[in-house]
């Protein structure tokens, strides 16, 4: 009798089923594909990251598109204002001239706080356009880096300041946006006054 043959023999029964079930332990181990459970973890780690960075995009997406809705509405209420007060300066029939206001700067500063505007508009630089032997003067008033949030308080503050200063022109103006502020970089208002002898 052989070795092997001897120690099948001298093993019990129960000692048979535990070598059996150890063997079988390891060959359902060895069957096990747990490379494949792995890459599918990983893959689907991958994918719940793509998804998120996705979404991230989509609500930067979101947001810029809102933005530029209401930059565009803000243009838009922009160009009605401007037709309007071009519309009322072609109904007058051309400047008048008029006595000289010494506290014309002043003035037109006044009617920010009516209009509303968080900042002030600054201290205006006076100019005087005139020819020789001509009757009248252009006094031009000019602003620079007018800066407030709300356009409308911006447009607000010219017709304000067009309406209490009789004669009062808008000359030219520059606008910009800087972040979340309008920039008034030049505005400039004009009147004819008459000339001192």
């Amino acid at each position: 009798m052989t070795t092997a043959a001897m120690n099948q023999t001298e093993m019990s029964t129960d000692e048979r089923r535990a070598t059996m079930a150890a063997h079988a332990a390891r060959t359902e181990r060895a069957n096990r594909p747990i490379h494949l459970v792995a890459l599918a973890c990983v893959l689907l780690i991958v994918a719940a990251g793509a998804l998120m960075l996705a979404w991230g995009r989509l609500n930067s997406a979101k947001a810029q598109i809102s933005n530029a809705a209401a930059q565009r509405e803000r243009f838009i209420e922009l160009g009605t204002r401007w037709r309007e007060i071009a519309a009322r300066a072609s109904i007058d029939q051309g400047p008048k001239a008029g006595e000289s206001i010494t506290t014309l700067g002043s003035r037109i500063q006044g009617q920010a706080s009516r209009a509303g505007m968080v900042n002030s508009p600054g201290v205006p630089t006076p100019r005087d356009v005139s020819r020789p032997g001509q009757p009248t003067k252009r006094a031009i008033m000019s602003f620079t880096n007018v800066k407030d949030p709300d356009l409308s308080a911006l447009l607000r503050w010219i017709d304000l300041s067009l309406e209490e200063v009789p004669g009062l022109e808008l000359y030219s103006l520059t606008l910009k946006v800087e972040g979340d502020q309008w920039n008034l970089s030049s505005v400039q208002f004009s009147r004819w006054e008459r000339v001192s002898p």
